[in-house]
């Protein structure tokens, strides 16, 4: 079975829950294509076998428990970690690896009154993983349909690069760091020259920042230790002509400029 059609699967296990989660990260990414002012790209876009939802911070059980739910319909729920919560994944049986998990919001300190660290919550009955600024991502999502009667909410472009910038500026996931440039990269190529049409969403999604991240955010992007690590990426996927180092900073900076600049 394809990674879509078990993440079908999923989000219509999920139905009780699904008005209150989004599909983030490189699945919104992979998505967006679908969308009538994308455009075609003459390469494969980055994929993952996971599958990231997004669920606010809170989010009380809906008659069966999420964990129930995504069990009843064939996936596997395995949990690690050293926490008492456990970080839990819902791997499918049935799939060559693709497993659904789910993230939160941070707000706050790291650590409650007690110096315990607060990485963990509860969402239905679920375990999510806490990060920054992922209350963006639920700001006006997108709605596109899978087939079988599923619509997903996916983040929007303006959401989801934002908290990919802001996320970056605050130094988490450094490993990555060439990768994350990369969806940046590719993002803004997917929607190319029809960024100007997304201006007023980035305007808002603007509007929706603390005052010490709203000014030019995309100005601190580290282009010069990430752009060459994005390189290696795009070029071990194979594309025909991969981005250099100084393509995607212009990429980069033009782009993110016009839909959050209005430049």
């Amino acid at each position: 079975m394809s990674d879509e059609a078990l993440l079908r699967r999923a989000l219509a296990a999920l139905g009780p829950y699904r008005s209150e989660l989004v599909v983030v990260g490189a699945w919104a990414h992979r998505l967006f294509e679908r969308h009538p002012l994308a455009q075609p790209l003459d390469y494969p876009i980055l994929s993952t076998k996971d599958a990231d939802l997004a669920a606010p911070e809170r989010l009380p059980v809906i008659g069966d428990p999420i964990p129930k739910l995504l069990v009843a319909e064939g996936f596997e729920q395995q949990i690690t970690g050293q926490q008492a919560l456990g970080v839990m994944k819902f791997v499918a049986r049935d799939g060559d690896g693709f497993y659904v998990e789910f993230i939160a919001p941070l707000t706050g300190g790291e650590t409650d009154r007690k110096g315990k660290s607060r990485d963990l919550v509860v969402v239905g009955g679920a375990t999510a993983q806490r990060l920054r600024h992922v209350e963006l991502l639920h700001i006006e999502p997108w709605e596109i349909a899978l087939g079988g009667d599923v619509v997903a909410r996916v983040a929007n472009p303006a959401s989801y690069l934002l908290q990919k910038v802001l996320t970056r500026r605050a130094g988490a996931g450094r490993a990555k760091r060439g990768k994350d440039l990369l969806y940046i990269y590719d993002t803004l190529q997917i929607f190319g020259a029809r960024l100007s049409a997304l201006q007023p969403l980035g305007a808002r999604m603007m509007a929706c920042l603390h005052l010490k991240h709203a000014e030019n955010p995309w100005e601190r992007l580290d282009y010069a230790s990430a752009a060459p690590l994005a390189v290696k990426v795009a070029e071990a996927t194979g594309r025909p002509s991969p981005p250099d180092t100084i393509g995607i900073e212009r990429t980069c900076r033009f782009g993110l400029r016009c839909l959050f600049g209005g430049g």
